[in-house]
């Protein structure tokens, strides 16, 4: 969804249109040979996709590649390009423009870089699987891409992050770490201290006899929940399915007379409980940013 609202603020915003067009991308299609203007509305389209990763990558950091890359490594081979107009760029290529991205933001993709080694394994599997004039096909594309994309990324990435989209950051990411391990407990996630525990009780150890009642409160503020961020939540449940995924995919095949036989159910429950575990997440992180939200409102009002 965070890919098809960067495809939604492209189109209201025209990016990838004055990216490029121009300032008047309207006017210069039309004084545009039509064997060009196809051309350019091919690299419009391919940086269209472009940005709409790079705002998905902006708000959900690396979390937002998952998707594509687990529904392509679970089809049995790659899709043929039809024709140079395919508007999305080569998946391998998209993962490594989204890595450059983030790492302008300063955020690591070390937490999911075991994905992208697997990806890129299966890619090149499937890819010498393909008849020698596809494969070819899908190279001379994917070069065609490469060369325009690196081209434009820095520019893409300044109109990105001109957007003013809440940005997703290391802090963003160490927190997901740490509630991972609350959705191992198969409970859900909606809200968590800033400040751990054993930080908290130090500052209130701290406290000095004349303290003022300011002071020890101001301290005690630190113990109130506040609400997780939605893009926490989807990377702490994909770490979560990663680092549970082999264990779980063990429990999927059971010792069968001549080999092993896939219980397929038990992988589908695994699935449907996570997934349960992380729709509650957000709902109850939105009831706890409501709540406050309207405490807030009420003590102004007081």
């Amino acid at each position: 969804m965070a890919h098809e609202y960067g495809h939604a603020l492209n189109d209201s915003k025209l990016i990838s249109q004055e990216i490029v067009f121009g300032k008047a991308p309207a006017k210069k299609r039309q004084r545009t040979k039509a064997s060009k203007r196809r051309q350019l509305e091919w690299a419009a389209a391919v940086v269209a996709e472009t940005v709409a990763d790079f705002v998905a990558a902006r708000v959900l950091g690396p979390a937002s590649l998952m998707p594509i890359l687990f529904v392509e490594m679970l089809t049995l081979r790659l899709k043929k390009i039809e024709r140079i107009s395919s508007n999305h760029p080569p998946t391998p290529l998209r993962v490594r423009l989204v890595c450059d991205y983030l790492k302008s933001l300063n955020v690591s993709t070390a937490d999911f870089d075991p994905v992208f080694k697997v990806y890129a394994f299966d890619y090149e599997r499937k890819l010498q699987a393909m008849d020698k004039s596809d494969r070819e096909w899908v190279n001379t594309t994917a070069n065609t891409a490469d060369k325009l994309l690196s081209s434009l990324a820095e520019k893409i990435a300044s109109k990105v992050n001109s957007l003013g989209l809440v940005r997703f950051t290391e802090r963003n990411a160490k927190a997901a770490r740490l509630l991972q391990e609350t959705l191992a407990q198969r409970l859900p996630i909606s809200s968590r201290r800033r400040l751990p525990e054993k930080k908290i009780f130090t500052m209130l150890n701290s406290l000095r006899e004349d303290a003022t009642p300011e002071e020890a409160y101001g301290i005690l503020s630190e113990l109130d929940e506040r609400p997780v961020a939605s893009s926490e939540i989807l990377t702490a449940g994909w770490l979560h399915r990663l680092s549970s995924l082999e264990g779980e995919l063990m429990k999927t095949f059971s010792e069968g007379g001549t080999g092993r036989k896939a219980d397929l159910g038990s992988y589908s429950r695994y699935v449907e409980k996570t997934d349960g575990l992380l729709l509650k997440s957000l709902e109850l992180a939105a009831v706890h940013a409501d709540v406050l939200s309207r405490l807030r409102r009420g003590y102004a009002a007081f």
